[in-house]
């Protein structure tokens, strides 16, 4: 799935499903979703793997996983990264509490 948003770059990646069950309970440990979000993120270090990768997050992070977006260098308009990691951490801040 992640790999397809990548790849499809006409639409905002929507990854919400990736998350949530049908009743809105998380499907899996975030610990592990993290994990491998991370390395993921490590091989896709474009500005559209930052927008997954931050999509990802606003649905299974916490404030203190915002680091993750800033892990690792990212190729592209650093303009358009910076405001990938500025929504996110607004969604974050948002859903969690401090």
């Amino acid at each position: 799935h992640l790999e397809r948003a990548v790849q499809e770059g006409r639409f905002k990646p929507y990854l919400g499903f990736l998350f949530e069950d049908h009743s809105g309970q998380r499907v899996a440990f975030p610990e592990h979703q993290l994990q491998l979000l991370s390395e993921w993120l490590s091989t896709q270090r474009t500005v559209r793997g930052l927008a997954v990768a931050a999509e990802c997050l606003k649905h299974i992070g916490t404030r203190q996983d915002l680091g993750l977006l800033n892990r690792y260098a990212i190729e592209g308009d650093a303009k358009d990264a910076e405001q990938l990691r500025s929504d996110a951490k607004f969604a974050i801040s948002r859903r969690t509490p401090t």
